[in-house]
């Protein structure tokens, strides 16, 4: 085999390797009738990594929920069907969202990522299923 062939081998085995370990499998949790299923994560990043933000979730029928917002975190919240507000600080207690409106339907998932300096955007479940897979499960959600 020649330099170039190792080469090139060597080049396909590697991304083969890469592309197999990016991205873990994403299993959406069941959602009960009447309700509905909140992601709110952060991905990891190494700038603020040591530094939680606090989010608190309002909703329909007197729901809140607070919990911490870690680094490379995500935190599922079941709850009824409705309208809800998301109100989280991030850096410094740097206000990102400020009752942010979720609609969230019977039956729905929601996908909302924190980027921790900035602000916290809705993404689609086919964006953002693959990046809660790729975060860990605040489970406690403390």
């Amino acid at each position: 085999m020649t330099n170039l062939g190792i080469k090139c081998a060597l080049l396909l085995a590697i991304s083969v390797a890469a592309s197999a370990c990016g991205t873990a499998e994403f299993t959406r949790k069941p959602t009960p009738p009447g309700q509905a299923l909140i992601y709110v994560y952060r991905q990891s990043h190494m700038l603020g990594g040591m530094i939680n933000g606090a989010v608190t979730l309002t909703g329909p029928n007197g729901f809140n929920r607070s919990f911490p917002l870690r680094n490379n975190k995500n935190v599922a919240t079941i709850g009824p069907a409705g309208h809800y507000a998301l109100t989280v600080a991030g850096a410094w207690g740097k206000i990102i969202a400020n009752n942010q409106p979720i609609e969230a339907p019977d039956g729905s998932a929601i996908f909302v990522r924190c980027e921790f300096f900035d602000r916290c955007v809705i993404v689609p479940e086919t964006q953002g299923g693959p990046e809660v897979a790729d975060t860990k499960e605040n489970v406690a959600g403390d």
